[in-house]
């Protein structure tokens, strides 16, 4: 897969990486990393990763965070309502495949807390999440959203 990347691109990915390993690494007044804190950070990380899944699909949700704070409205011109159409179009044509969860997971979306029963189910397809922190792609979305039913899911 990284070979299709040119060698900009490619440093863009490791210097990404990078960034984000730093971010999760902890280290004394020095600078040194202490292994104890990587475990106790990798342990908190998950469980707190684990519960913010939970809660994000419990029936009484209220979106609180910072990245559901509305903008202030402004008055919606004609290409707005066209730009929006185009999305929910495309968008719409890019979820047909998946109303079957198991294409979902053919295609690489997986289950984002599989190890919790939960009446609904959250597919990731981490590359597409990765992309989408730069670009906004409506033909590749990064996850879906599926109801268990005693059929399955839906």
């Amino acid at each position: 897969m990284l070979k299709h990347l040119g060698a900009k691109a490619l440093m863009v990915l490791l210097g990404g990486a990078v960034l984000l390993i730093l971010s999760c690494v902890r280290g004394d007044k020095a600078g040194n990393v202490k292994m104890s804190d990587l475990q106790d950070h990798d342990a908190e990380s998950a469980h707190q990763h684990t519960m913010d899944a939970a809660e994000s699909m419990a029936a009484q949700h209220h979106h609180t965070g910072p990245h559901m704070k509305w903008t202030q409205k402004r008055t919606q011109s004609p290409q707005d309502l066209k730009r929006a159409d185009e999305i929910v179009q495309t968008l719409r044509e890019a979820l047909k495949p998946y109303r079957d969860y198991r294409v979902a997971q053919k295609d690489g979306y997986q289950s984002f807390v599989p190890h919790i029963a939960q009446p609904r189910d959250h597919f990731t397809k981490k590359w597409y999440g990765f992309k989408a922190a730069c670009s906004f792609n409506p033909s590749q979305p990064t996850s879906l959203l599926y109801k268990r039913t005693l059929e399955g899911m839906n």
